[in-house]
């Protein structure tokens, strides 16, 4: 995957995916998987075109749901032959539809636009794509073909804010997750038999609704998240912490120093909502009772994502030998 922040110093022939990218969920993907079938049409570069800040513009009120390294690396994952252009805006010339076709147009010679219908309003999906065919540019697909069934980043957002993080995932295609640092805490999880990373969540990211969670985590220097774990957001309501709304993980198989660390996790299921206990020994028998609940879950989806690889090698084997 290639990614610059600068125009190409050389013009060349290319087929624009303009969006921001926010999630890179089933539309993006959909978006991007077009373009990349148009620019091989085309005999032209493939390119996705993230104006600028990326964060200023997305969809949802409750947060962004990746940052600019997560987006360029699912761009990566789900399409690995386009390259990622990110545009800078300054105060003296801000995004509109006109000067974002000065900045394409100055830089390649444009075989097609692909534009998300549903783009944030600082994109200006639909009235760039309409600046694009009275300039001359040939719009060769506009994805609001599907937008009355399409994801947005405002439904996702709401999804993961109210909890329903399963939902989330089959809007995505993945997992909705959080790669953060590892704290200190007040180590209370530890006196009571279920120690937890604290974790420090990146500014603006969006934080799934309070309550507990079967959840995968992914350690540094591993691909993906494997590790069974039950994660925790809110208040802690028993203990009286007030209102400061914490973020904690508690793996199940491990048990390590990983203050200082960033680890990415992965949620799968909402198990319960956050609730205040009479006494700790009642939280404790619940935690028992929320991480068998877990394993259960995780053991499902497991068995069901095994299942999906080899349906898709099935298929490939088929198509491959007929």
């Amino acid at each position: 995957m290639e990614y610059v922040f600068t125009l190409p110093a050389e013009r060349q022939a290319a087929v624009l995916a303009i969006s921001s990218f926010d999630g890179v969920h089933r539309e993006h993907q959909r978006m991007l998987a077009e373009t990349v079938a148009l620019a091989r049409r085309h005999g032209a570069a493939p390119i996705a075109l993230l104006p600028w800040p990326v964060t200023s513009g997305d969809a949802t009120a409750n947060g962004i749901l990746t940052t600019l390294s997560e987006r360029i690396a699912l761009i990566e994952r789900c399409a690995p032959s386009v390259r990622v252009v990110v545009l800078a805006a300054d105060a003296a010339q801000p995004w509109s539809p006109e000067t974002l076709i000065q900045r394409i147009t100055a830089g390649w010679d444009v075989a097609g636009v692909v534009v998300d219908p549903l783009a944030e309003e600082a994109l200006c999906g639909t009235e760039l794509a309409e600046l694009a065919r009275l300039t001359g540019l040939s719009v060769l697909s506009i994805a609001s073909e599907t937008a009355a069934v399409a994801p947005t980043g405002a439904q996702i957002g709401s999804a993961i804010s109210e909890g329903r993080v399963s939902d989330a995932a089959l809007l995505l295609t993945y997992n909705y997750t959080l790669v953060a640092e590892v704290v200190g805490g007040d180590r209370r999880g530890r006196l009571l038999g279920f120690p937890t990373a604290n974790l420090r969540v990146d500014a603006g990211k969006a934080i799934p609704g309070n309550g507990i969670y079967a959840v995968l985590v992914g350690l540094p220097g591993e691909q993906d998240a494997v590790r069974p774990a039950v994660a925790s957001v809110g208040v802690r309501p028993t203990f009286g912490d007030g209102n400061a709304r914490l973020v904690e993980v508690h793996l199940l198989d491990l048990s390590m120093d990983l203050y200082g660390v960033r680890i990415t996790t992965a949620f799968v299921e909402w198990l319960r909502s956050e609730e205040r206990f009479a006494t700790v020994e009642a939280l404790i028998e619940q935690m028992r009772a929320d991480v068998e609940q877990a394993r259960r879950h995780l053991a499902r989806h497991a068995a069901s994502r095994l299942d999906e690889r080899e349906a898709h090698g099935r298929f490939h084997q088929d198509d491959a030998h007929p």
